[in-house]
């Protein structure tokens, strides 16, 4: 049986998509795949479980919903701009998130806010320059790639989000209730960082015009600032 599903959305890299599935195919735990696709050209692959055909590009919210329709006890995002390298990412991932709270999420690239709230002003967390043996709180996983347990999702997420382009903050704050440095960067993804191959990535969201005002206003809608 199927250990964690990977939910994946494809939109202007449809290149990419194979080169992902093949590092999706590589881990060591059995995994299913879910794609939505915003694309204009369709994706047809044998290895890909579900798919949803979206005749319009609804952006990245939806593989959230597909997410909480997995049938396994763990779930993933990962971006079509990241494959993984090595076969012991995703067990990895499970076994730091079975040490914690069901309601934690872990990842290898993490961003404290900063007190104020504002994303544009914090700190990522993800390099060996924090700590090479340590586990760091930090308030966001971002959505290149989150693990999470299934039953969290189904119980934390709505259907529907008024920011689908900033997902991994709202997912993130909605997960934890608004609570600061809530979701873990576990130590063992430092080893693990070197062997992921960042892939091309035109149409970054993060390229667009007022990219950090709109996560800065994301932020404070569902993180509660500290005492």
């Amino acid at each position: 049986m199927a250990e964690i599903t990977v939910c994946l959305l494809n939109w202007k890299r449809p290149e990419n998509l194979p080169l992902v599935l093949e590092g999706i195919a590589s881990q060591s735990v059995e995994t299913r795949v879910f794609l939505w696709d915003n694309g204009q050209k369709p994706i047809e692959d044998p290895r890909i479980d579900w798919r949803i055909r979206s005749s319009a590009n609804m952006a990245c919210w939806p593989r959230w919903f597909m997410a909480v329709h997995a049938d396994t006890p763990w779930v993933c995002s990962l971006d079509d701009d990241l494959r993984f390298g090595d076969p012991h990412v995703l067990r990895d991932g499970i076994l730091a998130a079975e040490g914690l709270e069901a309601d934690q999420l872990v990842g290898p690239f993490g961003r404290n806010l900063s007190p104020g709230l504002s994303y544009s002003e914090g700190s990522n967390v993800w390099g060996p320059e924090d700590g090479e043996e340590e586990d760091w709180n930090v308030d966001i996983i971002k959505g290149r790639h989150i693990v999470a347990r299934t039953e969290t999702l189904k119980d934390r997420l709505p259907l529907f989000c008024s920011t689908p382009t900033e997902d991994d903050i709202a997912v993130c704050g909605l997960v934890a209730e608004g609570r600061r440095h809530h979701h873990v960067r576990p130590h063992t993804y430092l080893h693990r960082l070197q062997r992921f191959q960042e892939l091309p990535a035109p149409h970054a969201i993060w390229e667009r015009p007022g990219h950090l005002s709109r996560r800065d206003e994301v932020a404070r809608r569902y993180f509660q600032a500290s005492d």
